[in-house]
């Protein structure tokens, strides 16, 4: 982590404690094990900070790092006002999930080779519904795809490289091409419990897509759709699906691989600068999700540009993100914010990682209800899964913060009773953000799947955020900077 990494994160968590009035007494105790206020030593806390900041011990900094150490503890001294007595205690130990060794529980091999046969149904599935199934690299990332469909359909067999978009090779009409989403899912089994809402999402956003005619008050050209439904991506991501696999890819490997993925059908095509030129000139006033229009950010280069004429190319995507999935979702957002014209969360697990319920309830809590029980085998003590969290979950990394979301275009939905995530601290914040919330009453983490009400509100919300994607210029989403 870079100084100007350090601080970053430093200032964004100084914030959001003040915004969720945050308890420092029980926040300390809590990283500690839940160990008592007198027994957390000043050198405890020091060790502490050391590998949260530095992923080495105090002894190890060189001395710019002891400056930074310095600093770093000032602050979050005189924010917490809790001044630990001197020493070191032996007996009182913290979460460095990262370091410590972890004991997996055993699987039978049939457990493995039942979830191989869960994998292949998803790709006869994903097949009959019209997805192919591809590949990045040797083992960095998977990923079924589906072209757009017109409005009897049919695959649009538009060039999404065309910068004009003449007309479907098969039907004649005009199609005017509609932003993918990108669905990633979370912790489990991959894709396969994910079936029918990427089904029930590619339906409703098709509807939602359909846009009004020329004689709208929207302003610009707009095409008649009876239905469609936009280009579907699913990503796989074997290291937490129970795959015999201990590959891990990095983020920058991950994120290059989505940008590829997006690449290989002409989601992130070029258009020529006079376009980009009118598309600039169209950034004048825009819809908004969840809130007013945050200042415009017109983006800077034809290989960017989403907007010509009022009418919506495809130079990103929508991600949809749940539980893991909201991490890598994060992932692009942060380092390709050009691509993520929208993002929906659910279930995230990114928001306030500096807390430290995340961490505790994954990977140290024993189970205390059925759910708990259900995570507690199938993830949180599986040995590939288990590898994944303990030895590449670098929370820096993996962390959310309100400014690393496209403005404006942002739905969040948490459950109130889920089992992981602290969704009372997360929803203060991100309301306090300006960041809508979608929240689902006595729904579990993971739940919506199964819940038929909370199921409609999460395909609700995407709906919704997915129209607002559509009927507002992409100009507003920011740049790389």
């Amino acid at each position: 982590m870079s100084d100007d990494e350090r601080e970053r994160q430093v200032s964004n968590m100084l914030d959001a404690d003040r915004i969720t009035n945050q308890n420092q007494e029980l926040y300390l105790r809590q990283w500690f094990r839940g160990a008592a206020l007198s027994d957390i030593r000043a050198d405890n806390v020091r060790e502490f900070v050391c590998w949260a900041f530095f992923v080495k011990p105090y002894a190890q900094l060189n001395d710019q790092e002891r400056v930074v150490f310095e600093d770093i503890r000032i602050r979050l001294q005189n924010q917490s006002k809790i001044i630990p007595a001197e020493g070191f205690n032996p007996n009182v130990s913290s979460m460095k999930l990262t370091e410590e060794p972890y004991s997996p529980l055993h699987r039978p091999l049939i457990l493995y080779a039942t979830i191989r046969l869960v994998h292949a149904f998803t790709a006869r599935t994903m097949k009959s519904r019209g997805f192919t199934r591809h590949k990045i690299g040797s083992n960095t990332l998977h990923y079924y795809y589906r072209p757009q469909l017109d409005h009897s359909g049919r695959v649009a067999e538009v060039d999404l490289r065309d910068p004009d978009y003449p007309t479907d090779a098969k039907s004649g009409d005009r199609v005017q091409p509609l932003t993918p989403i990108v669905l990633v899912h979370g912790v489990g089994v991959g894709v396969f419990p994910y079936l029918h809402f990427l089904k029930r999402v590619g339906a409703v956003c098709g509807v939602a897509s359909r846009k009004p005619n020329s004689s709208s008050s929207g302003g610009g050209r707009r095409h008649d759709h009876d239905r469609s439904s936009p280009p579907l991506f699913a990503i796989e991501l074997p290291y937490i699906s129970m795959n015999m696999d201990e590959h891990v890819p990095s983020v920058a490997e991950t994120v290059a691989a989505i940008t590829e993925m997006l690449t290989t059908h002409g989601i992130t095509a070029k258009r020529n600068a006079a376009r980009a030129a009118r598309a600039a000139q169209a950034v004048a006033s825009a819809g908004s999700y969840g809130g007013p229009v945050s200042p415009v950010h017109v983006l800077p280069s034809a290989a960017q540009t989403t907007v010509t004429d009022g009418s919506l190319h495809a130079d990103g995507a929508m991600f949809v993100g749940h539980s893991f999935g909201t991490i890598v979702s994060g992932w692009v957002s942060k380092r390709r914010p050009h691509l993520v014209h929208g993002l929906c969360m659910i279930d995230p697990v990114v928001f306030l990682l500096n807390k430290p319920d995340v961490c505790y309830n994954f990977c140290y809590k024993q189970p205390e209800s059925a759910g708990q029980l259900a995570i507690h085998y199938f993830a949180s003590t599986e040995l590939y899964i288990l590898h994944t969290m303990r030895r590449h979950f670098w929370w820096w990394e993996q962390i959310q913060w309100a400014s690393d979301c496209p403005p404006n275009r942002t739905a969040v939905c948490l459950a109130s009773r889920d089992q992981l995530v602290p969704v009372d601290s997360v929803r203060q914040y991100l309301t306090a953000k300006q960041i809508p919330v979608t929240w689902m009453d006595n729904g579990r983490h993971a739940q919506f799947l199964a819940h038929r009400t909370h199921f409609n509100a999460v395909v609700n919300t995407c709906a919704q955020l997915y129209e607002a994607v559509l009927s507002a210029p992409v100009g507003i989403i920011r740049a790389p900077s």
